[in-house]
């Protein structure tokens, strides 16, 4: 179990592609980070994907319901 944005999260990699996956604003989320190369040190664990889902910010719309 993980919390992204302070929500649940899963966060899963398969094949060398790191996904996450959160439920936020009565939508579901999903994020993909794949490297070109399977040794590249931003594919060696889920930092990456973290920290880009929790740079992602709440555009448009009527607004976002908390």
């Amino acid at each position: 179990p993980h919390e992204l944005r302070g929500k649940p999260a899963l966060v899963t990699q398969n094949e060398g592609i790191w996904s996450a996956t959160w439920f936020e604003h009565g939508v579901s989320y999903a994020a993909e980070i794949e490297c070109d190369r399977p040794d590249a040190e931003a594919c060696g664990g889920p930092s990456l994907i973290r920290a880009l889902a929790e740079d992602l910010v709440f555009v448009g719309g009527k607004g976002a319901a908390k």
